[in-house]
C-alpha cells in the first residue's frame, strides 16, 4: 500500500517527460516541470518521497529478517512466497530510489538504531544488488498473480528486464544488458499468460481492471488502510 503514494507522485515521476506535461503554474510544477531556476531539493515533495521508499525498504527488511521457515503453520511454500514479494517490493523502493537521486544509503536488514550518519552507495553497487534479488526470486511466485495486487513472477521478470534495460545506458553497463532485457521481456510474452488486448481504451476502463494486459497494478479500496 506503500506504493500508492510512489507512484502518485507526478512531480518525480513524470513531469517534464513524454508521458505527462503539467498544466498550471504552480511552484512545483514550474520546478519540476520546467526544471527553471526556481529548481531545488527543499520542495515538500522530496523528502516525502524519499521517506515513503525508505519506509519500504525498513519494512521489507522487517519482514524478510522477522518471517521463518519454523513459524506454526507455515509451509516451504508459503515461506518462499512471502520472501520473494519481500525481496521484490525492496528492489523496486530501490530502483525509484537510485534513479531520482543517484547514489544513496543502502540497507539490507532490519535497522533498529537511530541513523545519525550515512554513507552513500555507488549505482553500480546498488544495480547489481538489484539484479541479483530478482534472479534469486525467479520462477518462484505464479506466473500469474491469483488475486488482485499481488506480485506475480510475470511482475519479477518484468522489472528485471526493465533493470537491464536500464543499466544498459549507464556507464557501468554489463555488455549483455540489453540481451538480458530482451530475454526477460519476451519471458513475460511468452510465458506469463499475459497478451495485449485489442483495444487500447480497454486497458484503462474502470469495468476492466486487472484485464490480461496488467501485470502488477496497486489496488485501491473505500478502505484507506
Amino acid at each position: 500500500s506503500q506504493y500508492r503514494s510512489v507512484f502518485s507522485t507526478g512531480e518525480l515521476q513524470y513531469y517534464g517527460t513524454d508521458l505527462y506535461m503539467a498544466v498550471t503554474e504552480s511552484s512545483d510544477e514550474k520546478m519540476f516541470n520546467g526544471y527553471d531556476a526556481s529548481f531545488n531539493g527543499t520542495a515538500g515533495v522530496v523528502e516525502s518521497y524519499w521517506s515513503t521508499l525508505y519506509k519500504i525498504v525498513q519494512e521489507s527488511n522487517i519482514l524478510l529478517n522477522r518471517t521463518k521457515l519454523t513459524t506454526e503453520g507455515m509451509t516451504e511454500d508459503e515461506y518462499n512466497s512471502i520472501i520473494a514479494q519481500g525481496r521484490f517490493l525492496r528492489v523496486m523502493a530501490y530502483y525509484y530510489l537510485v534513479e531520482t537521486f543517484g547514489p544513496v544509503p543502502f540497507y539490507t536488514e532490519e535497522n533498529t538504531t537511530v541513523i545519525k550518519s550515512v554513507t552513500r552507495t555507488d549505482e553500480s553497487d546498488i544495480y547489481d544488488f538489484m539484479i541479483s534479488e530478482l534472479i534469486a526470486i525467479k520462477d518462484i511466485l505464479p506466473a500469474k498473480a491469483e488475486e488482485s495486487g499481488r506480485v506475480s513472477n510475470a511482475a519479477v521478470m518484468q522489472l528485471l528486464g526493465k533493470l537491464y534495460l536500464t543499466r544498459g545506458y549507464k556507464t557501468y553497463a554489463q555488455t549483455d544488458d540489453f540481451e538480458n532485457a530482451a530475454a526477460s521481456f519476451e519471458d513475460v510474452i511468452n510465458n506469463s499468460g499475459h497478451k495485449l488486448l485489442s483495444s487500447f481504451a480497454s486497458v484503462f476502463d474502470e469495468n476492466n481492471q486487472n484485464n490480461d494486459e496488467i501485470i502488477w497494478a496497486i489496488q485501491y479500496g473505500t478502505d484507506k488502510n
